[in-house]
């Protein structure tokens, strides 16, 4: 009868300890692919302004003057108009404007030029006021300076950022960090984007809307290329209190939102990077 009860007590223990261990990993997994939720999205918003401001701004600065206004919205103030340089040119998305990409943005971009972004030594400074994108507000600027050609002859940018990022329900995130951006090609065809590519490389930090911190680090190179809005290649490695996980931005192949995320004990998640709180 001992022995019974003192064996039913050992599998009772037993049984607690996996319990705890599979809730302890749900935890782990939770919060983990939370924080991917929040460094894919900043890092979304941010390239995707970066991807307006390239047409809006790098595509003809020269050859418009004064206020612009481009399928009704955004508007665009360039000071001073022309050739000439420093510039200050105010992107206005007003209340409500939608983008191509079927994305309702309002707010404005501040950005100011030193010089033409190909031209070795320009620098770039874009600042977030009062800027939402479906629902969540991009705080913020990021810089970006151009290193003049690399050894293998391609353009070089080191690109800066701060960004705090709040969802509709008040929820924050913050995401910082500096890399090294390459174009690898289009870059002797400024005036067309559809060939342009680049790629990326460095690390960042930032804090998951449950205000646990993590770092990051790009292991392969992440591929953007114009004619593409997503990250189309490369492998991001991340930790988090001691957890190590991936986004593979490749996943699938094509141009599209997946990645694949691998988590600490080894299961694997297909994410789309998407507005995620509208669902």
């Amino acid at each position: 009868m001992k022995k019974t009860t003192f064996f039913s007590v050992l599998l009772l223990l037993f049984a607690m300890a996996l319990i705890s261990c599979e809730k302890e990993d749900n935890t782990v997994n939770e919060t983990d692919l939370m924080t991917v939720e929040d460094l894919t999205t900043v890092e979304d918003l941010m390239l995707d302004a970066e991807d307006d401001l390239e047409e809006l701004i790098e595509n003809g600065l020269t050859n418009e003057d004064g206020l612009v206004v481009r399928n009704e919205c955004p508007t665009r103030t360039v000071v001073p108009a022309g050739d000439a340089f420093p510039k200050t040119i105010t992107i206005d998305y007003g209340d409500a404007c939608t983008t191509p990409r079927d994305r309702v943005k309002s707010g404005q971009i501040i950005v100011e030029l030193s010089a033409p972004r190909q031209e070795a030594g320009a620098t770039r400074t874009v600042t977030f006021v009062n800027y939402f994108v479906d629902g969540v507000n991009l705080q913020g600027s990021n810089t970006l300076v151009n290193n003049g050609r690399d050894q293998d002859g391609n353009i070089s940018f080191t690109r800066s950022f701060n960004h705090t990022i709040v969802y509709p329900d008040g929820d924050q995130a913050t995401w910082e960090g500096s890399n090294t951006v390459t174009q690898i090609a289009g870059a002797n065809t400024p005036r067309i984007r559809a060939d342009d590519v680049f790629l990326t490389t460095g690390s960042t930090a930032g804090v998951n809307r449950d205000g646990k911190s993590y770092s990051s680090t790009i292991v392969t190179p992440l591929r953007k290329e114009n004619r593409c809005p997503w990250i189309s290649q490369g492998i991001r490695q991340v930790d988090r209190n001691g957890n190590a996980f991936t986004i593979d931005y490749g996943f699938g192949g094509g141009c599209d939102n997946r990645a694949e995320v691998t988590l600490p004990n080894g299961e694997t998640r297909t994410i789309r990077i998407r507005a995620w709180w509208r669902r």
